[in-house]
């Protein structure tokens, strides 16, 4: 936890984000985030609860879902991916865990972003263009990226 309570005080002083990935310890992890207070930042493949994401959301995070959201019976994370404000979710791939169960044997690669997105449209009852579209600019603002600076460069 020492090292973590580092990472949160560079975080704060450098006013930067952090990724933070969580498995199995969130009430600690909500604690030493209230104790620490940072920028926004991005918890990872999130496998949390509604609940935890709602705090986590309050506190000015975001809330980054891949593979295990397309997992079936994946109620837990389907909740949470449900409630999420829109301007406080992402997507990701974890690759090359968390494949896609329609991707499988496969190992997860990039690419199959879209299948996290569309998931995650379909549990929220949006189109995936929307969903494209606002995770889009969600990463552009906590990464502090210039929407029409990238668009130059891919062109």
């Amino acid at each position: 936890m020492a090292c973590f309570r580092g990472q949160l005080e560079i975080a704060r002083t450098l006013g930067l984000p952090l990724t933070l990935h969580c498995v199995g310890a969130h009430g600690a992890m909500l604690e030493l985030l209230r104790e620490r207070p940072t920028p926004p930042s991005v918890l990872h493949a999130f496998s949390g609860s509604a609940e935890v994401g709602r705090q986590l959301v309050a506190m000015g995070h975001y809330l980054s879902f891949a593979g295990n959201l397309c997992i079936p019976g994946a109620r837990k994370v389907v909740e949470a991916a449900r409630s999420v404000p829109a301007e406080r979710m992402l997507i990701e791939t974890d690759a090359p865990d968390q494949t896609p169960p329609g991707r499988r044997p496969a190992p997860n690669e990039p690419a199959f972003v879209v299948d996290v997105a569309a998931r995650l449209a379909e549990v929220r009852g949006e189109s995936l263009e929307s969903v494209a579209a606002q995770t889009w600019t969600n990463a552009c603002r906590v990464f502090g990226l210039a929407d029409d600076d990238l668009a130059a460069r891919n062109e």
